[in-house]
């Protein structure tokens, strides 16, 4: 028999140019379509259901992984406790073991989310970073200091205009622009836009998204988004130097995004400049209402600041006495399960003779 040398053999025109045989071509093919025939089917339904899952947020990906690792094989385990000896399902074990998953698991987000929101109806300016929080007021105390009149004080929409010309003249300080004085006055009047308009609470549009229900326009995030271009727009008209990220606004060390810097404007003149406007200052013809309400603004500072580690011990807290008090909502009586399969074991060892498949003590 003659062998033929493995380096001609591809070339060989005995033999296909792909080196497989029209027989094992058809079975590869075959088989292939095989597999789109018996898998195809469930592997395009496969995919739509995880990518409607990922749709839905991470809060609905967590209940899907949870219901799946954690809550039906515990389920399964519970009503097949001690089947082996008493020969029935164990309905009580696994109402408790699903009463306890179901609940246990979601809490751990929804008991954080609403006392998040909680302080963000209350205090919003504690949403605020540190740095975010300092950078408003020391910029609202420069408005403060130019105001020779106690009644503007009272006047929110003049301290909103205020502060925003202020924020502007710090975070392009020593720029050169072109139309300097126009894109600070659109600068001004896109960012009060944060003031007349509401954030969607995140609860509410995850809620609306996962029964189906109308969505509707949000307008604070489309407000956001044209204050970000503007944002950009001024960056990329900077004839100095362009900065790394033409969408930050170089209000703190390693700057704010135009997005976050509407948001906390939002949430400054909310809570901070809403409460500095009802402050009962001095009139005397003195300037001690500027004291007064720089006092104010260092105080409120110092405050929503320590509220955010407040928020996050809260729900820490409120988290571990819920799971501490779920016992009592779920148990079916006064022993648990647990407990009963442990005593069963203990009497069975004492008297094997009383074991057996028809066991239901």
């Amino acid at each position: 028999m003659k062998i033929i040398p493995a380096f001609k053999a591809n070339y060989n025109t005995n033999y296909p140019k792909n080196n497989k045989l029209p027989a094992l071509q058809e079975s590869s093919k075959n088989s292939a379509s095989g597999h789109n025939v018996s898998f195809g089917s469930f592997k395009s339904g496969l995919a739509r259901f995880f990518d409607a899952v990922e749709s839905k947020g991470f809060f609905a990906e967590f209940l899907v992984v949870d219901f799946f690792s954690m809550i039906l094989p515990r389920v399964l385990i519970g009503l097949n406790r001690d089947k082996e000896k008493t020969g029935e399902i164990n309905y009580k074990s696994g109402i408790e073991e699903a009463g306890r998953e179901l609940a246990s698991g979601p809490s751990m987000f929804l008991i954080p989310m609403g006392i998040l929101s909680f302080y963000q109806k209350y205090a919003p300016a504690s949403h605020m970073s540190k740095d975010a929080l300092g950078a408003l007021t020391n910029n609202m105390e420069q408005v403060v200091e130019e105001i020779n009149n106690v009644n503007l004080l009272r006047n929110k929409d003049h301290l909103n205009k205020s502060l925003a010309n202020k924020l502007f003249e710090q975070a392009f300080e020593g720029i050169e622009l072109d139309n300097r004085q126009d894109l600070k006055n659109t600068f001004s009047e896109l960012l009060n836009k944060a003031v007349k308009t509401e954030p969607k609470s995140t609860v509410v549009q995850w809620f609306k998204r996962v029964m189906r229900l109308k969505q509707e326009p949000d307008s604070f995030a489309g407000a956001a988004a044209e204050f970000e271009k503007h944002i950009i727009n001024i960056n990329n008209a900077n004839k100095v130097k362009a900065p790394l990220d033409t969408k930050s606004v170089n209000l703190v060390k390693n700057g704010i995004s135009a997005r976050k810097l509407f948001e906390d404007f939002h949430n400054y003149s909310k809570d901070a400049l809403t409460k500095l406007t009802k402050l009962n200052f001095t009139q005397n013809g003195t300037n001690n209402f500027k004291e007064e309400a720089k006092i104010f603004l260092n105080a409120i500072q110092a405050v929503r600041s320590n509220l955010k580690l407040a928020t996050a011990v809260t729900g820490f807290l409120a988290v571990g006495a819920f799971l501490l008090y779920l016992p009592k909502l779920y148990q079916q009586g006064n022993i648990s399960p647990a407990m009963e399969s442990a005593k069963r074991a203990m009497a069975e060892a004492e008297h094997p003779a009383k074991g057996g498949a028809n066991e239901n003590s």
